[in-house]
């Protein structure tokens, strides 16, 4: 058991250097610079200088124009060019040939110079995106709910938190009120930082989030071996307000890359941060029903695998403490 559990650390300490905090999206932003002439900027993830070979595919219409502009930052190739569309955007189809080979989606962004505004989210198993006459708040609503749902359920350090909340806070009343004070405060500083009210560096955010993880983690072990109630387990709410109001920077970090529509702008934040709920009440849910089911097979194996999952939440944590700090420093 204790070399599965070392292993299965290592393993997800490997990943953790690649995606620790969520898999992102490509972005697509297309704007209109007047004249049937449109901005497209291609944004895709990428390991160092090798990109995802993944283009986005413009109606025959539309004829490229000038040089492409290249370039690499936070593990993502950023690509920029612009197209003439004589007959214009509307009604045309964008595709994604490649994009079935992959596992991530395109998040598409049009804007044009009258105000209309088109955005969806493309997946792989259908790699087309239809322009229409106008986006609906209805369609920015689903898209953005989406978005949400995969940041939290693709982001491991904050399911970690998650899970370390739950292993800490055996009661279910106080498990309640440590998961709507976690859920309160992250909302709060993600509005706040989504519509520039709050500047925080994501460097040191990430840093500590990873940090909030080891904590639970060693606060959770010590507990299950001395049974010393700290405030952790006698005020459980209050942890979880303070390390949500961190958590909820984490999560405006990313909302910040792909942008809120101008004319929707309340509605795609209110659906992201949806999102973010249903994905975590989501794995909540599971946790709380696999935890049932393990004690009617085994109720001595239970503790077990608990105090290992801890050792789990701990080693993944101090890894991306100590990866996210030496990338800071070296950035300095």
């Amino acid at each position: 058991m204790n070399r599965l559990v070392s292993l299965s650390c290592a393993l997800l300490a490997f990943t953790g250097s690649v995606a620790a905090h969520e898999v992102r999206p490509a972005l697509l932003k297309v704007s209109e610079l007047g004249g049937g002439q449109f901005l497209v900027r291609w944004k895709v993830p990428a390991m160092g200088n090798q990109r995802l070979a993944i283009d986005p595919l413009f109606a025959a219409a539309c004829v490229e124009s000038g040089e492409r502009v290249d370039g690499f930052a936070s593990g993502a190739s950023l690509r920029s060019w612009r197209i003439d569309c004589d007959e214009g955007l509307a009604d045309t189809d964008i595709g994604f040939p490649n994009l079935p080979a992959t596992m991530i989606d395109v998040l598409v962004q049009i804007t044009f110079l009258d105000g209309r505004y088109y955005t969806g989210l493309v997946r792989p198993r259908d790699p087309v995106f239809h322009v229409p006459a106008r986006d609906s708040e209805a369609s920015v609503f689903r898209s953005y709910l989406a978005l949400g749902i995969e940041h939290i359920l693709f982001g491991w350090d904050h399911l970690l938190f998650v899970l370390g909340m739950v292993l800490l806070v055996t009661d279910y009343r106080r498990l309640l009120w440590a998961v709507t004070g976690f859920t309160a405060a992250h909302s709060i500083t993600l509005a706040l930082a989504t519509l520039d009210f709050v500047r925080v560096p994501g460097p040191p955010v990430e840093a500590i989030i990873a940090l909030s993880i080891v904590f639970l983690a060693v606060e959770a072990i010590r507990y299950r071996r001395t049974g010393e109630e700290t405030l952790a387990i006698r005020a459980p709410w209050a942890v979880s307000i303070a390390i949500g109001l961190i958590h909820g920077l984490g999560f405006a970090g990313a909302l910040s890359e792909y942008g809120l529509p101008a004319h929707a702008r309340f509605i795609s934040l209110l659906a992201f941060n949806l999102g973010v709920e249903a994905g975590q009440l989501t794995f909540i849910g599971a946790v709380l029903l696999l935890g049932g089911v393990a004690r009617r097979m085994d109720a001595q194996l239970v503790p077990r695998v608990q105090f290992a999952a801890m050792g789990f939440i701990g080693v993944c944590g101090s890894f991306w403490l100590v990866e996210r700090l030496s990338g800071f420093f070296v950035g300095l």
